[in-house]
């Protein structure tokens, strides 16, 4: 049986797409046909808070004009799913900025306008991020529903920013999140050679990167 070891965990692995992508050109046409994805900067203002993305905007526009533009932050796991992330930039009235800092490496946004979508800045009630599988893996299906179900259970336990929740009931979504996601990695390092890119899209060898943590031969 294989074995993952736990600091996979704090790796990243959905990352910002290529423009290009086949994959996201399609979800764009699903969910924003009229707008075309942009490229932006993240450039957060001193005031901004991470996660806050509609507030931090909303804030900026009240104080140096402008807009909230709404939309979709899109994402990647190559080989696993494309991700579209319900988000906010700031209009200035010439240019968007992403004004909301990020906890990752990530320096530029990929932006779908969207301005249908707005957030319910009075019941404060979130919209799910829309994920779409890219392999027609099993495992890559249950990843997609542990998700979904991780979210539906903040949105009952959560109004906007406040949160109430039974901890034995969340640590129960979250290590079957956990389970499903080394599925998905077990699954994918099963299918790489050593010298082939890495299952996180780091774009290091597979050898030099995630390798040392899945170990395909261990026994129970």
């Amino acid at each position: 049986m294989a074995a993952i070891h736990p600091d996979i965990f704090s790796r990243k692995f959905p990352r910002r797409p290529l423009l290009d992508d086949p994959a996201v050109r399609e979800i764009c046409r699903e969910l924003s046909p009229d707008h075309e994805p942009c490229l932006l900067p993240i450039t957060p203002t001193p005031e901004a808070k991470p996660q806050e993305c509609f507030f931090n905007v909303e804030q900026q526009a009240s104080s140096h004009g402008g807009r909230i533009l709404y939309g979709w932050a899109l994402w990647i796991w190559p080989d696993v799913f494309i991700e579209a992330e319900h988000h906010a930039v700031w209009d200035d009235g010439s240019r968007l900025h992403d004004i909301t800092p990020r906890a990752d490496d990530e320096e530029m946004t990929l932006f779908l306008p969207d301005p249908s979508r707005t957030y319910d800045f009075v019941g404060e009630r979130r919209i799910d991020n829309q994920r779409r599988a890219l392999s027609a893996s099993q495992n890559v299906r249950v990843l997609l529903d542990t998700y979904a179900e991780r979210a539906a259970f903040f949105e009952a336990n959560s109004v906007g920013r406040t949160i109430s929740m039974n901890p034995q009931e969340l640590q129960h979504i979250q290590d079957r999140v956990m389970m499903a996601s080394a599925h998905v990695l077990i699954g994918l390092a099963s299918s790489r050679g050593r010298n082939d890119r890495c299952i996180c899209a780091s774009g290091r060898k597979f050898k030099k990167c995630c390798s040392p943590l899945i170990d395909l031969t261990a026994t129970e």
